[in-house]
């Protein structure tokens, strides 16, 4: 017997999660509260780790695409005063890779899955 599957919420995670059960032959509805994937502005910077959010996407068969739409930055921080004179300065460890991050609607165009969209605009 053959379950029906919905995962709630199309945002970058319920994507991908879709996107790993469509891959593995499970068909997947998606219900969102927005009627349309691009109903309101994108949200801020998806900041995606090699140990955690680029697994995910690996498996979910995305992370090539992400890669592509995405942009590394650097782990370093600094503070300056109003002058603009360093008062803080971190720089990352030796060896760290910098993180790539995904801004605007790439991340559902890269977390999209051929599943059902369902936006009930409640």
């Amino acid at each position: 017997m053959r379950h029906r599957i919905a995962v709630i919420g199309g945002g970058p995670a319920g994507l991908t999660f879709a996107r790993v059960l469509h891959r593995h032959g499970h068909p997947v509805t998606i219900l969102e509260r927005d009627p349309a994937p691009d109903a309101r502005p994108p949200g801020g910077a998806l900041d995606l780790h090699e140990g955690m959010g680029q697994l995910a996407l690996g498996k979910a068969g995305l992370l090539a695409e992400f890669q592509a739409l995405s942009r590394p930055e650097g782990q370093a921080m600094r503070i300056l005063d109003a002058d603009g004179t360093v008062l803080r300065d971190w720089q990352p460890r030796p060896g760290v890779r910098p993180i790539p991050r995904s801004t605007g609607g790439n991340s559902v165009t890269c977390c999209s899955a051929p599943s059902t969209f369902s936006g009930d605009g409640a």
